[in-house]
């Protein structure tokens, strides 16, 4: 069953064990924010989530990929993975992402390492089995 970002952001909440009211007032919006919401979530209050609750997985948020939280990171921003000092909130929401797309590209590196020694192996099956038909073919004839 596919969910929407709302969806998604309610259940991240609940898994808060706050209200959808202390939401709001952490991330800075009113607390009519989550029943009015639409579509989506604009990038000025996502940069202001994600910096708020850096244990959410924006990309499940967004998209429902992934695990909803992120793995090894605390849930204050003090204990979080990235450095805080010197970058501005659009900054940090940015190196998340790079980190989140480092993640995923390592991960689909190890699948193609795999894919590859499978495809290699399936190469070799078939070559012996057509050199058997060969010999096969010739015996018959």
């Amino acid at each position: 069953m596919k969910t929407t970002v709302k969806e998604r952001l309610i259940a991240f909440i609940e898994h808060e064990q706050i209200t959808k009211s202390q939401f709001c007032k952490i991330v800075g919006v009113s607390s009519a924010y989550i029943s009015s919401m639409r579509q989506s979530i604009s990038n000025e209050k996502m940069q202001s989530i994600a910096l708020k609750f850096p244990n959410l997985n924006i990309t499940w948020l967004l998209t429902g990929e992934g695990e909803m939280l992120r793995e090894n990171c605390q849930k204050t921003p003090d204990s979080a993975s990235l450095p805080e000092v010197g970058y501005s909130g659009s900054e940090m929401l940015l190196m998340r992402i790079i980190e989140g797309k480092d993640a995923k590209i390592e991960e689909l590196s190890r699948r193609i390492g795999e894919l590859e020694a499978e495809n290699r192996l399936l190469k070799e099956n078939h070559i012996r089995d057509m050199a058997v038909s060969d010999v096969d073919s010739a015996v018959a004839g």
